[in-house]
C-alpha cells in the first residue's frame, strides 16, 4: 500500500509540475487552492497536497499557511516533470547511437525531466521504417496509454502508423542524429548535403580524380543525388551508376567492394566517400583482406563516433560533427513542444556536419 501510495504523489508531482509549465507560471505567482487542482487534475485532495510538500523540499514550491501555494522555482529542478523515452536499437547499436543517447538523458535530468531507455531492436534488412518499433520495445506503447510517457526522442526512423498513434496521442516526437528523415515531425539531423559537398570539394583540393561515395538508405535520395550529379561534373571518370552505392547496410558494402576489385586498376576510384565511420573502418579492412594494401583509394568519412584512426590502413580525412550539439537541440524541442503544446507544428530542423576536416 506504501509503495502504491508514493507512485500517486510522485505522479501527483510530475503533474503540477506539467501545470507550472503549461499555464507558463513565474516565480512568485501562485498556484489554484488544492481543491481547484484535484479537480483540474483528476486526483484527491491529500494526494495533492502530500506531492505540494516534496516539491517544497525540493525548492519547486513554496506553502504558505493560510496564504495558498506558489512558484518558488520555475525551471523545476529535480526529476520530477515529464518522462521521455528514449528509443534505440541499444542491443546492437553503434558507438555514436550509445554516445547520443546518454547525453541525451543527461541533458534531460539537468532539465529536470527523466528518460527513459526503451531499446527496441532492429529487424534483419535493418530498416526501421519498415518495423512497427513502438511494439517492439517492450512496455512502451503500454506506458504510453497509461499517461506515463510525455514524449519521445528516437535514434531510429519510425513507420507511418507509429507516426499517427503518437500524433492521436498527442505524444510529440523528435528523430535524433540520423540524416534528414522527412517524415519525422521534429528532428535534429546531420545535413548530408552539406558533407557530400565538402568531401567532392576535399578530392579535388587532393589532386585526385575518380571519387565513390556510399549512400545509407533515404527518403530525401532524389534530393541527395541532385547534389552528388551537382559535385561530379568535375570529375568526369565519374559514373553515378557505377560509382554512388545507395542504401549501405550490412552487406551491401562487402559487394561493392569486390565489385571495385574486379575492376581494371585504371577504372578503380582513387577516393571513397562514406557518411558512417563505422561502416568506413568494416570497409577497409574488407579491402585489405581481399587485396593487402594494393587497392586503398583515399578515405574522406564523416566521423560520428570518435573513430579511432589507427583503425584505418591509410591516412583518413574526418569531417566531423557535434553529438553534444544534436542532443541538445533535440531536448530543446521536444521540451519546448511540451511546454506549448504545439509539437506538431514545429519544422524539421536539419542540423549541419562541421564542415572542417581534422
Amino acid at each position: 500500500m506504501k509503495q502504491i501510495r508514493g507512485k500517486k504523489i510522485e505522479h501527483a508531482q510530475q503533474m503540477i509540475v506539467r501545470y507550472i509549465w503549461d499555464h507558463s507560471l513565474q516565480a512568485g505567482e501562485k498556484l489554484p487552492s488544492c481543491e481547484t487542482l484535484s479537480q483540474q487534475l483528476a486526483l484527491g485532495c491529500a494526494t495533492i497536497f502530500r506531492a505540494a510538500k516534496q516539491l517544497q523540499k525540493q525548492g519547486i514550491l513554496e506553502c504558505r499557511n493560510k496564504v495558498g501555494i506558489f512558484v518558488k522555482d520555475a525551471r523545476t529542478p529535480g526529476e520530477v516533470c515529464y518522462n521521455i523515452a528514449i528509443l534505440g536499437d541499444f542491443h546492437t547499436c553503434s558507438r555514436y547511437v550509445s554516445k547520443l543517447s546518454c547525453l541525451v538523458q543527461r541533458i534531460l535530468v539537468e532539465n529536470g525531466t527523466r528518460g527513459i531507455f526503451y531499446s527496441c531492436p532492429m529487424s534483419s534488412n535493418g530498416n526501421s521504417a519498415d518495423m512497427d518499433i513502438l511494439s517492439s520495445a517492450v512496455g512502451l506503447r503500454a506506458n504510453i496509454d497509461r499517461g506515463e510517457i510525455h514524449g519521445i526522442l528516437t535514434t531510429l526512423a519510425m513507420n507511418q502508423e507509429n507516426w499517427t498513434y503518437l500524433q492521436s496521442k498527442k505524444i510529440p516526437c523528435c528523430y535524433l542524429g540520423g540524416f534528414t528523415y522527412l517524415h519525422a515531425p521534429m528532428a535534429v539531423t546531420i545535413d548530408l548535403e552539406q558533407m557530400v559537398t565538402a568531401a567532392f570539394e576535399r578530392v579535388s583540393e587532393l589532386g585526385l580524380h575518380h571519387p565513390a561515395l556510399f549512400l545509407p538508405g533515404l527518403d530525401t535520395e532524389e534530393q541527395i543525388l541532385k547534389t552528388v550529379s551537382r559535385c561530379a561534373k568535375k570529375f568526369p571518370a565519374f559514373h553515378k551508376e557505377k560509382d554512388c552505392r545507395r542504401s549501405l547496410n550490412q552487406t551491401t558494402y562487402k559487394d561493392f567492394c569486390d565489385e571495385l576489385l574486379s575492376r581494371p586498376r585504371a577504372k578503380r576510384p582513387d577516393a571513397l566517400i562514406c557518411p558512417d565511420d563505422e561502416y568506413a573502418q568494416k570497409i577497409y579492412g574488407y579491402l585489405v583482406r581481399k587485396n593487402g594494401t594494393e587497392f586503398l583509394p583515399h578515405p574522406i568519412v564523416l566521423g560520428r563516433a570518435e573513430a579511432l584512426r589507427e583503425h584505418f590502413p591509410v591516412a583518413v580525412d574526418f569531417l566531423e560533427c557535434d553529438p553534444q550539439r544534436i542532443a541538445e537541440e533535440g531536448v530543446q524541442l521536444i521540451l519546448n513542444s511540451l511546454r506549448t503544446r504545439e509539437g506538431a507544428a514545429e519544422p524539421i530542423r536539419s542540423l549541419a556536419t562541421v564542415p572542417d576536416f581534422v
